[in-house]
């Protein structure tokens, strides 16, 4: 593939070739004559993007009015909290699929989310995970539904069926 390349850990813009063997990038070599109707991309060729931190049920209320942070996210009594309890199971994996879409669309692969709900949450994330094959996610389980307290039984029920556990830091005082 030829065109303009982000490379290295600068992202320095390039003009030259990407080879690539099976899915694999396994050379990136610089050329200034590549002319653009030489070029198999338009636009950058660049690496997938990641997404350290993404809340996808969240997408249930998007756009809602801000007041203060602790309104919006404070669990367990919070709008987003709230809202994730009430919402039916097929109108959270649907906004969950939307956002997963968002995300390839415009390039990211690879999200960590804080799945609040605990085994609910998550298995509504696998199911919308289903959908769109080309992002991969780790799921970072949360527990007791917006509750800041640990029960040692519900974390090792989570950690059964995700890789980690995502803590609120927007704690009950």
């Amino acid at each position: 593939m030829s065109g303009r390349i982000l490379n290295g850990d600068d992202f320095d813009l390039i003009t030259g070739y990407v080879h690539v063997e099976g899915s694999r990038i396994v050379e990136i070599e610089e050329r200034s004559n590549v002319k653009p109707d030489d070029c198999e991309a338009s636009g950058i060729v660049m690496p997938a993007l990641i997404n350290a931190h993404t809340h996808l049920a969240d997408s249930v209320i998007k756009d809602v009015p801000y007041s203060s942070l602790d309104t919006l996210v404070k669990p367990p009594y919070g709008l987003k909290h709230r809202a994730l309890r009430e919402a039916a199971l097929d109108v959270l994996v649907e906004a969950m699929h939307h956002s997963l879409l968002d995300a390839f669309i415009t390039g990211t692969t690879m999200l960590a989310d804080f799945r609040e709900g605990g085994i609910y949450g998550i298995n509504a994330l696998r199911t919308a995970m289903d959908l769109v094959k080309q992002v991969r996610v780790m799921i970072l389980g949360r527990l007791n539904d917006g509750l800041d307290y640990i029960v040692e039984d519900e974390i090792d029920t989570i950690l059964d069926v995700a890789p980690g556990l995502g803590v609120s830091g927007r704690g009950v005082v």
